[in-house]
C-alpha cells in the first residue's frame, strides 16, 4: 500500500488505520495474557486435575457389571450426533474420544467433553437396570445409524464392554468404566437469563464468519459477548483483516462487569443446537469462567477465553465519504463469479465506483482476468478499491434484504456494509493492494 496524501492531525490516514488493524494481531493484550509456561492455554493435563477437584459430579448412576435400557435409535442417534463435534478423536486421553452413558430409573443421560466443552442431554428410555459407561462416540454413532430396526438396546457385559443390539444385528464394544470419565465445571453461580433463541442464533450467524483461525491470536478466536445498556447484547468478532458488531436486545441481567469472550468452537456448538429448533425456550448465564447455556432436556457448559478484547470501536469509521446503494442478491453473485479467476489466497477483486455504475475486476498471471458490470445511484467521484472478495461475500451472505449499503472512503480506508437506515449490524473490511 501507499502512504495516503491526506493527513489527520498530522498522521497519515492510511497509518491510523493500519496501526488499529495491527493492534487487533499483535496488540499489547494479545502479546501479554495467559503467558504462562504453558502458552495462551493451560496445559491439558493440569486441566483434568483441575476438573477433577472443582467440577460438578456427573450424574453417575449406579454402577456395576450391569446397565441394559432400550431407547428410540432416532433419539440415541441425536445426541450422539450433538457429541460428534465436541469429542476429542486426536489426543493423548482416549477416553476424551468417548461418550458417558448414565442409566438411570427416570432416563438415559448422555455426555460428551473435551476439557472445554461439555453437554449433557437427557433422553426418555427404558431402563431394565441402571448403570453407567463410558464408549467410543464415532463408533456408537454409526452402529446406531445403520441401525435396522427403531428400537436399540444397550447392555453393559463384564469389563466394561457393550452389547448392542437392534433386529437381528448384534455388536460388542469396548467401553471403559465411568468413574474414569472427567467431570464437567460447576454451574452453581451462574445467573440463567431466559433468551430468544432466534435472536441468539441470527447474531452468531452475523458475527462467527469473522472469527480469527490463527491460534497464536487467542484472543481473537471467540466472539466478544458485551451486555449494554437499557438491555441490549453486542457481539463483535474479528480476525484483524475484518470486523463483525451485530447488537440486539437481550432482556435480563447477566451479572457481567464487562464483556466475556465465547471462544469459536463452543459458539459452533452453540448454533448447532439453536439450529435444532431456533423458537425454543432457552437459557444463558455466565460463572466466573465458563458460560452455560440450557434447554429443555439439555445442558451445555463451555470455558471462555481469558484476556482482554481489542477496543474494536476505534476500527468502525464514523463517518463516510460515499455511500453507494447496491443490489444484494447481484452484487453477491458478480462477485462469486469474478472471484473464479482471482489469486487463490487472496481472493483479491477491485471494486471500481464511477458515474452510475460499479465495476468489479479480478486478473490472474496463471488463469486471466473478468469483470463485471452492475448499475448504481451515484454521481460522487470515481475511486477503485482492492478487496478479498471472500470477505464480501461472508457479510453478503448472512444478510437479508434486496439492498445493501456500501460506505467507502479513499482506496486506503476500510469499507463498511449494513442494511440501509440501520446500523445495528455493521460488517468492517479492510482494503488491500491490487
Amino acid at each position: 500500500m501507499s502512504a495516503s496524501v491526506e493527513d489527520r492531525d498530522g498522521v497519515p490516514r492510511l497509518r491510523v488505520v493500519h496501526n488499529l488493524f495491527v493492534g487487533f494481531r499483535f496488540g499489547e493484550h494479545a502479546n501479554k495474557q495467559l503467558s504462562g509456561p504453558h502458552g495462551p492455554y493451560p496445559d491439558r493435563s493440569k486441566r483434568v486435575d483441575s476438573i477433577h477437584s472443582t467440577g460438578y459430579t456427573a450424574n453417575v448412576a449406579e454402577t456395576g457389571f450391569r446397565m441394559e435400557f432400550r431407547i428410540a435409535a432416532e433419539e440415541l442417534k441425536r445426541a450422539l450426533y450433538r457429541a460428534q463435534g465436541i469429542v476429542e478423536r486426536k489426543t493423548t486421553m482416549p477416553i476424551l474420544a468417548n461418550v458417558l452413558i448414565n442409566a438411570t430409573k427416570v432416563g438415559v443421560q448422555v455426555t460428551a467433553f473435551d476439557l472445554d466443552i461439555g453437554i449433557v442431554s437427557e433422553h426418555s428410555g427404558e431402563v431394565l437396570k441402571p448403570g453407567g459407561v463410558t464408549v467410543s462416540a464415532k463408533y456408537l454413532f454409526d452402529i446406531v445409524q445403520s441401525a435396522p430396526e427403531p428400537q436399540v438396546t444397550l447392555k453393559k457385559l463384564p469389563n466394561n464392554y457393550v452389547d448392542i443390539t437392534s433386529g437381528s444385528a448384534h455388536f460388542k464394544i469396548v467401553g471403559t468404566a465411568p468413574e474414569e470419565y472427567p467431570k464437567l465445571p460447576k454451574e452453581e453461580s451462574a445467573p440463567l437469563i431466559k433468551l430468544n433463541g432466534a435472536t441468539l442464533l441470527e447474531m452468531i450467524r452475523r458475527t462467527s464468519f469473522a472469527i480469527s483461525s490463527d491460534e497464536t491470536r487467542y484472543i481473537l478466536n471467540g466472539v466478544f459477548f458485551e451486555p449494554r445498556e437499557d438491555s441490549k447484547i453486542r457481539m463483535v468478532a474479528t480476525d484483524g483483516h475484518r470486523l463483525a458488531f451485530v447488537e440486539r436486545e437481550l432482556a435480563g441481567d447477566f451479572k457481567l462487569k464487562g464483556g466475556v469472550i465465547i471462544p469459536r468452537k463452543g459458539l459452533f456448538e452453540l448454533k448447532r443446537l439453536l439450529d435444532e429448533a431456533p423458537e425454543a425456550e432457552c437459557q444463558l448465564g455466565f460463572a466466573e469462567n465458563s458460560a452455560i447455556f440450557k434447554k429443555p432436556g439439555l445442558t451445555m457448559v463451555m470455558r471462555l477465553i481469558d484476556g482482554q478484547f481489542p477496543e474494536y470501536q476505534r476500527v468502525i469509521p464514523q463517518e463516510s465519504v460515499r455511500t453507494v446503494l447496491l443490489p444484494r442478491g447481484k452484487f453477491l453473485d458478480a462477485l462469486r463469479r469474478i472471484s473464479l479467476l482471482s489469486v487463490d489466497k487472496s481472493n483479491a477483486v477491485k471494486v471500481a465506483l464511477s458515474e452510475n455504475l460499479i465495476r468489479i475486476t479480478s486478473s490472474n498471471p496463471d488463469l486471466g482476468e473478468a469483470k463485471d458490470d452492475l448499475e448504481v445511484n451515484y454521481k460522487g467521484n470515481e475511486i477503485t478499491i482492492g478487496f478479498n472478495a471472500r470477505y464480501l461475500i461472508d457479510v453478503l451472505s448472512v444478510l437479508e434484504g434486496d439492498q445493501v449499503a456500501f460506505e467507502l472512503g479513499d482506496e486506503h480506508s476500510p469499507g463498511v456494509l449494513h442494511l440501509p437506515g440501520e446500523r445495528s449490524y455493521i460488517a468492517v473490511v479492510m482494503p488491500m493492494r491490487v
